[in-house]
């Protein structure tokens, strides 16, 4: 899914506070090296970004779940193929998004860029979906 802050949010349980600040350091240099599930992880993403980005087009979370389901038999962008469990994983994701914003779409942020300078000028990350 592109770039990742050395200070991601995620990896917060091992840098911050007194847990394991040195392991920053140690990770540098390390390659990204991405696997079958960060690949499948990655492809997730994607599906379910799309289905969020037509249901906030449309305003209607349906349409969202049709744009999902067009696209399995189809390979994301990073070659993996969307199967049924990928698009029915994303329908509870975005459902369970529903369930908050219900019709409030406009506000509705999706894979959006996040910043925490006040944590650490390098804190950084992107969020899968916000309101």
């Amino acid at each position: 899914m592109g770039e990742h802050s050395i200070y991601g949010f995620s990896g917060a349980h091992r840098w911050e506070g007194d847990a394991c600040p040195g392991s920053v350091t140690l990770c540098q240099g390390i390659p990204d090296t991405p696997t079958e599930y960060s690949m499948e992880g990655d492809a997730a993403h994607y599906l379910a970004a799309q289905i969020l980005d037509a249901w906030k087009m449309s305003g209607d979370i349906e349409t969202g779940h049709q744009v999902g389901l067009s696209m399995v038999g189809s390979p994301a962008p990073n070659g993996v193929m969307i199967d049924e469990e990928m698009y029915d994983a994303c329908v509870g994701y975005s459902m369970a998004i529903f369930d908050v914003v219900g019709t409030d779409v406009d506000n509705l942020l999706i894979e959006h860029r996040v910043h925490a300078p006040s944590i650490h000028p390098a804190a950084w990350g992107t969020m899968d979906a916000g309101y």
